[in-house]
């Protein structure tokens, strides 16, 4: 089996190295596992390949790899690997974003809601003030509402359902047991303004799909119970930056954790920076040193089954 790596990104905890290769061979020796580093290396060598573990596929590169069988890749999105047109070549993404992911979540709800802002602002201008926390709730008291529910959203539930958070899960398709055991409920979007109007907490983790694209806008974000934070964690062109302005200003939100955006980089112009009630994480709530490590200890399963 002729193994195809190319893993080389801007972000250095995405970029596979020596040791990830090492390991991988170690655990398939009668494998060939070829490293490149650039696409010129990679569209070179796709005539050979069997299978490839890649970040990106474009459609005119399958007439390139007659004998491709599977793509691996560790992005949970559907975004870079464009599909074969007679889906010949199986694509198989990676599922282990969930638990970095729950963390980062947590992270930006505890920000706003023990308002650390507010604390470091405090920290900067030498002011002793305890009073700033009266107005602050438990978690276990508030209502999340995760909107793009599957397996992220499901760890993310975990963990906040264990600080007493009340769950409610925003998809297409029907409750399922194993996946959505720690919501509360399940609703379709088509009926969602009625569960906003008590929500503390909207996060989405919607896929980018031109279906989804200014899903939270105006109308969505002034349902939302005065007050309420939004989370944006799927895909950025899911949410109207202007209509999370526009809220913001206006009061509906009180607060926004933004990890995506429409335009990634974010433009140096857009108002997002300078507001206050703004966090941005730069596409990072996924991001972790081991990233790599957490992604070959999956595919190695995964490489288990299909050779199998």
């Amino acid at each position: 089996m002729i193994v195809i790596v190319y893993l080389e990104n801007e972000v250095k905890a995405f970029s596979v190295t020596d040791d990830h290769i090492n390991c991988i061979r170690n655990r398939f020796p009668q494998w060939d596992f070829i490293r490149v580093t650039d696409e010129n290396a990679f569209l070179d060598h796709l005539h050979k390949a069997d299978l490839v573990i890649t970040w990106r596929f474009k459609a005119p590169w399958y007439c390139l790899a007659p004998k491709l069988k599977a793509i691996f890749t560790p992005a949970a999105g559907h975004d870079w690997i464009e599909q074969d047109k007679n889906f010949n070549v199986a694509v198989n993404y990676g599922t282990f974003h969930g638990t970095i992911m729950a963390e980062s979540l947590l992270a930006m709800i505890l920000y706003f809601n023990r308002r650390i802002p507010q604390a470091l602002l405090q920290k900067k201008n030498h002011i002793w003030n305890r009073d700033f926390l009266n107005s602050t709730s438990r978690l276990a008291t508030q209502h999340v509402v995760i909107v793009g529910y599957g397996r992220i959203a499901s760890k993310c539930a975990s963990v906040l359902k264990f600080l007493g958070c009340r769950i409610t899960g925003v998809k297409h398709s029907p409750y399922d047991s194993r996946l959505d055991k720690d919501t509360d409920a399940i609703c379709h979007p088509d009926h969602m303004e009625e569960v906003l109007r008590n929500c503390d907490h909207l996060v989405s983790i919607l896929p980018g799909t031109e279906s989804n694209t200014c899903f939270f806008n105006r109308k969505r974000f002034s349902a939302l119970k005065p007050g309420a934070f939004f989370y944006s964690i799927g895909r950025g062109n899911c949410c109207k930056e202007e209509d999370l302005l526009w809220a913001l200003d206006k009061g509906f939100i009180a607060g926004a954790g933004m990890d995506v955006f429409y335009q990634e980089p974010l433009p140096q112009d857009s108002s997002l920076w300078d507001h206050p009630d703004v966090l941005i994480i730069p596409h990072g709530t996924a991001i972790v040193k081991d990233y790599l490590s957490l992604y070959f200890e999956e595919l190695s399963k995964k490489l288990k089954d299909f050779g199998s």
